[in-house]
């Protein structure tokens, strides 16, 4: 869909949230970046080397919503239920199926003994904006093209698993199945003949 090859080991962005005193930092780092609309990874660090994908998404604001100004809302929102963050617990429960996820994969299945702190997490985020799309699509469907493009990468190389937090699989969403191609992309690339 795109001509700049998506990469699940190569984010444009990366954020490590120790690094960060507070999680509306986030939205700071995206608008600085001008980033829109995107795909993420959330991953936990899983020893002192490496960090494990925990969780593939996408951006939530469509551009038509109230929350346009505040990109990388989603993301924010669910990192701010971490513990750990110096301005306490959010005010909204929204983000907050992030920790039951956590409880019920990483707690329950003794991978971790407690609900990670935020300093041992980091985001990993392929900015939508810096790649051409050959599709003639919304930016709402480039992010769930590129959502379920790198959830099939991930599949590819952990036997068909889906991550963790990923309830659902995003490789099977219309979007990624069968994505729009403008009858001018597909006469750049084939011939009438």
């Amino acid at each position: 869909m795109f001509t700049k090859k998506i990469d699940i080991y190569n984010p444009d962005i990366w954020i490590e949230c120790n690094n960060l005193k507070n999680s509306s930092k986030i939205y700071q780092i995206m608008k600085k970046l001008n980033v829109t609309h995107y795909a993420y990874v959330l991953c936990f660090k899983k020893n002192v080397y490496s960090y494990e994908i925990f969780k593939i998404g996408q951006s939530a604001p469509s551009g038509s919503r109230k929350n346009i100004k505040e990109m990388g809302e989603r993301l924010a929102r669910q990192v701010a239920h971490l513990p750990g963050w110096g301005e306490g617990k959010p005010a909204s429960s929204h983000g907050y199926d992030l920790i039951l996820s956590i409880e019920r994969n990483l707690v329950e299945n003794k991978i971790s003994n407690q609900v990670l702190n935020k300093d041992e997490w980091a985001v990993g985020i392929w900015n939508l904006n810096t790649y051409d799309c050959l599709a003639k699509a919304n930016n709402q469907s480039q992010a769930e093209w590129a959502e379920g493009e790198l959830t099939a990468q991930y599949k590819r190389l952990n036997c068909g698993s889906l991550p963790m937090g990923n309830i659902v699989d995003p490789s099977n969403n219309l979007s990624y199945k069968n994505p729009y191609v403008s009858k001018m992309t597909f006469e750049m690339f084939f011939e009438e003949g």
